[in-house]
């Protein structure tokens, strides 16, 4: 994903601080319609919407370990950002943090 770090130290004070050897680092979110939907579903609004997070995975050291978009998808018919979040985070996250393992 490109994460630049533009003050080095930052990586190190914060590893010391939290105690922790890997950040995750959250670039871009995107909340869109995904391509190729077919008109008539967005005229009688029953089409999923797509949730894409880019992140970046780093060592304490500022070398990238991974980088990637984790996508879910939900309903259009759903337009509360807290039931968006309680559904669909829990499964981006923990396929995020499976890269952790690698």
């Amino acid at each position: 994903m490109g994460t630049t770090i533009v003050n080095p130290d930052a990586l190190a004070y914060l590893s010391t601080k939290y105690e922790c050897d890997f950040f995750i680092f959250i670039n871009q979110l995107d909340l869109v319609v995904p391509p190729n939907t077919d008109y008539r579903d967005l005229s009688s609004d029953d089409y999923s919407r797509l949730i894409k997070i880019h992140y970046s995975i780093l060592h304490k050291n500022g070398t990238e370990i991974y980088g990637d978009a984790a996508k879910g998808y939900f309903s259009s018919r759903e337009n509360d950002a807290l039931t968006i979040v309680n559904s669909q985070f829990n499964d981006l996250a923990k396929k995020i943090v499976s890269h952790l393992a690698n």
